[in-house]
């Protein structure tokens, strides 16, 4: 009975105003957070693309041991 309310906890989708995940989160919301913070934060594509909105995919994901890597590639 314990182990099923445990594993509820874990499975939850929590985000706080400011898009910050409350305690662990899962490596598909991992995913959506780098997408997000790429489209918010975006990098130096030079002049060219200063004011062109970019698209993000996943490329790959790895969860280590306490941590996750997400790479993403990108496109005008």
């Amino acid at each position: 009975m314990l182990e099923d309310e445990g594993k509820k906890d874990e499975e939850k989708f929590d985000f706080i105003l400011e898009g910050e995940a409350i305690g662990y989160i899962s490596l598909g919301q991992a995913q959506v957070l780098a997408m997000r913070t790429a489209r918010e934060e975006p990098g130096a594509y030079g002049s060219r693309y200063l004011s062109v909105p970019m698209a993000f995919d996943v490329v790959e994901s790895t969860e280590t041991e306490d941590h996750y890597v997400v790479a993403m590639d990108f496109r005008p």
